[in-house]
């Protein structure tokens, strides 16, 4: 009985840490100057995948219909746009993010697929989000969230 214990504790240690590593020891700190604009992908981004809206589709076919929006495209996003971005990028992305992606609950729909939002979410795509906006709050990168 006491082996059992012992796994348990250890295997909870052990979740709970991977837990604050992910929230607060993943972002490396980057300086404010640093831009992004000579960054290819961050251009391809901005001139083929950001739609009217500033949502980010995950297809690159021109095709009508088979718009898709994951709410980690968008997660990722603010991630750079945290790490590189302005403010008023940043502000414009994460607005967009809540308007189109939060739920009822204060949680992000994981998809939005033919203009049909999910109704559930994908907790990873949450905590990323959430990690960005508190790390941008406790760094001071942004100021109005």
């Amino acid at each position: 009985m006491n082996k059992i214990m012992s796994i348990l504790i250890i295997l909870c240690l052990l979740i709970v840490g991977g837990i604050i590593y992910f929230l607060w020891g993943t972002n490396p700190k980057v300086e404010r100057d640093q831009r992004y604009d000579d960054i290819p992908v961050e251009q391809f981004i901005q001139n083929n995948l950001i739609d009217d809206i500033g949502m980010i589709r995950t297809n690159f076919s021109n095709k009508d219909g088979g718009q898709l929006f994951l709410s980690e495209s968008n997660g990722l996003w603010l991630e750079f746009l945290a790490a590189y971005g302005s403010e008023d990028e940043f502000e414009t992305a994460y607005l967009t993010t809540e308007d189109q992606l939060q739920l009822e609950e204060n949680i992000f729909a994981w998809r939005i697929l033919e203009g049909e939002r999910a109704t559930t979410n994908a907790l990873i795509d949450d905590l990323r989000i959430a990690e960005t906006l508190f790390t941008c709050l406790n760094e001071r990168i942004i100021e109005n969230f």
